[in-house]
């Protein structure tokens, strides 16, 4: 449990018998929590390869792209469409569509490339479930409808067998590959209201009872509250943004405290607070630039940097200095 909580009924958190080292690889995929939860590890320089395909909101989507990246079903060009001047992939997200076939299938062999070395020899890998509807094109379950005509697609609520059999088998696969793999999984405490508040309830219950049979069946799975802790334990609009549908920063800042309490290796708090404040650091934008007392904070900062790279080899900082436009 939190050693303190200011709300009447905190929740008791996770005591796993493992923790995560900055020596570990990771991996994030699932819906736009997991990029929230994702991002901070990646701010941290964890070496984390975060949503190869952009978002994915249901779970039969993530199977089926988890299924890819196993079996090594690189995108094929002929699997690409054209809208609206774009070349685009079932299984994208729009930010790998270009006006050139070639450039966008590029864009998508180089990440899938490098996300399959990563799930491949991964000692983690999280796992968020955002609704239990999915849509399907010509009867093939697609991850992103890129704005087509919703006519052409079927929408449909998956039930919790379909949701089991699928990620079952996929995990089957993964475990065969890399059998040291553990899994963190959670469902997104993001409300979809497309189906108003009763319908959002249904696909969230399904996806809750979906977590519980896969964390009783294996046991290298294991269940992150960060739905409760949302709804059981903040329970209040004042977390949420303007939309009444995702959680605020203060919400989002809450679930990782508990998160890191779970999973973060204690012996390596210091680590992580030297980096938090390094990151801020460069992130720091000064009024006057181009002022000598500017220009000597950065030599500091250069040289903060410096030391933690000699003193700690094994950390990847390539994504981290990519976060900070480096």
């Amino acid at each position: 449990m939190k050693p303190y909580s200011p709300w009447p009924a905190p929740l008791a958190l996770p005591q796993w018998p493992f923790s995560l080292k900055y020596s570990h690889r990771l991996m994030a995929l699932g819906s736009c929590f997991a990029q929230e939860m994702g991002l901070r590890l990646a701010r941290l320089a964890y070496n984390i390869d975060l949503q190869p395909f952009g978002q994915i909101y249901n779970p039969l989507s993530l199977a089926h792209n988890l299924e890819r990246l196993l079996s090594g079903a690189w995108p094929k060009a002929e699997e690409l469409f054209l809208h609206q001047g774009l070349y685009r992939h079932f299984a994208y997200h729009t930010d790998f569509a270009h006006p050139q076939k070639e450039v966008a299938l590029g864009l998508m062999r180089r990440r899938f490339e490098a996300a399959r070395a990563q799930l491949l020899g991964a000692d983690y890998l999280f796992l968020t479930l955002g609704t239990a509807y999915y849509y399907s094109y010509e009867g093939q379950i697609v991850n992103n409808c890129h704005k087509l005509p919703q006519k052409q697609f079927e929408r449909q609520q998956m039930s919790i067998a379909e949701g089991l059999a699928a990620l079952r088998r996929v995990l089957g696969v993964l475990w065969e590959i890399n059998p040291a793999c553990r899994i963190i999984l959670t469902v997104s405490p993001i409300r979809h209201l497309k189906d108003g508040a009763q319908g959002n309830q249904r696909s969230k219950a399904r996806l809750l009872l979906l977590a519980e049979a896969l964390e009783e069946e294996f046991a290298q799975l294991h269940y992150f509250p960060a739905y409760e802790i949302l709804l059981d334990e903040l329970r209040d609009y004042r977390f949420y943004a303007n939309d009444g549908a995702h959680p605020n920063q203060g919400a989002v800042d809450y679930i990782y405290q508990g998160f890191g309490q779970s999973l973060l290796a204690q012996e390596e708090r210091g680590l992580r607070e030297k980096i938090t404040k390094l990151y801020a650091a460069f992130r720091h934008r000064p009024n006057w630039p181009d002022s000598q007392a500017h220009q000597d904070f950065l030599q500091r900062q250069e040289a903060k940097l410096a030391a933690l790279k000699q003193a700690h080899p094994a950390i990847s900082w390539s994504q981290w200095e990519q976060l900070l436009g480096r």
